[in-house]
């Protein structure tokens, strides 16, 4: 059986994405792939019960805690996933997980992704070689990724690196690393051959339209699914996304546009906000 996870914790954007945007996720899955598969949360709130789908209690680690400059993405806490001493927490040996991002939006059915099995796979990267938006691998395999890491330092190193493909310098936290490491690995990646889109990365072949061959669309940046962003770069992905929700009205009242350019869109966007925490932390910041 296929093992898909995605992450919530209190750190990186977490304000940003609430229990229904996992839930949302868990129904797009149950949607749009029939094979065997078991989806589950990593999250420092197991035992919530907003959460639709199976959940992993967060492994915190010392280890993994890089303190990075505020806006910085900081993900590293998902390269514990390849650690071999925390593998009865995501399965058995052997067995494959996907981690995906909860901001991608699931066009149509995904089997093919995920027919064949990979010791490793990603999604192709803009920044970076090896993207964290979606990775799958053999548990087990790969500890490399977590044995190796030597907090600041890897993570420094990692960001002096280019991406030879795009002439680009490496960017992110965990895919960083991952990147760095497996620089001159030859491991498959899915790609717009895949049917695999990036908002950012392919939005000349988004720009309102979708490809035939669309499966996913990942949203890296300001154009969430949660957003006003994303509703006004293509209205048709937009839709797909809220076929999920089920208050649409709620979110609609949840919307708030933004005063001035920030990491959270540009002036006039509209964003999705349900922490009362951040509404106040922004509002205070003129940002909304």
């Amino acid at each position: 059986m296929l093992k898909i996870i995605s992450w919530h914790w209190n750190g990186w954007r977490a304000n940003e994405y609430s229990i229904e945007s996992f839930n949302i996720l868990d129904r797009m899955l149950k949607a749009n792939l029939s094979i065997d598969y078991d989806f589950a949360v990593v999250t420092d709130d197991p035992k919530n019960p907003k959460y639709s789908m199976r959940t992993i209690p967060f492994p915190h680690d010392k280890k993994l805690k890089v303190n990075t400059r505020q806006g910085r993405p900081n993900c590293l806490c998902r390269l514990k996933m390849f650690d071999r001493n925390s593998i009865d927490l995501f399965g058995k040996e052997g067995d494959h997980i996907v981690s995906m991002d909860v901001d991608v939006i699931i066009m149509k059915n995904i089997d093919s992704l995920f027919l064949k099995r990979e010791e490793f796979k990603s999604l192709k990267g803009f920044y970076v070689p090896y993207s964290g938006g979606m990775i799958m691998h053999e548990l087990g395999k790969n500890s490399i990724l977590y044995d190796n890491f030597e907090g600041e330092k890897s993570l420094k190193e990692s960001l002096r690196e280019m991406n030879t493909e795009t002439n680009t310098r490496y960017a992110g936290s965990d895919q960083a690393w991952i990147s760095n490491v497996y620089k001159n690995s030859q491991y498959p990646r899915w790609s717009v051959e895949d049917g695999c889109y990036s908002v950012t990365w392919n939005r000349f072949l988004l720009n309102n339209r979708v490809p035939e061959n669309c499966l996913i669309v990942q949203t890296p940046g300001s154009r969430k699914p949660m957003t006003g962003g994303l509703r006004s770069f293509n209205q048709a992905i937009y839709d797909e996304y809220r076929k999920y929700m089920v208050e649409d009205m709620e979110f609609e009242e949840g919307f708030y546009k933004l005063r001035r350019k920030s990491i959270y869109g540009k002036e006039g966007d509209s964003i999705l906000l349900e922490s009362t925490d951040l509404i106040k932390k922004l509002r205070k910041r003129q940002i909304i």
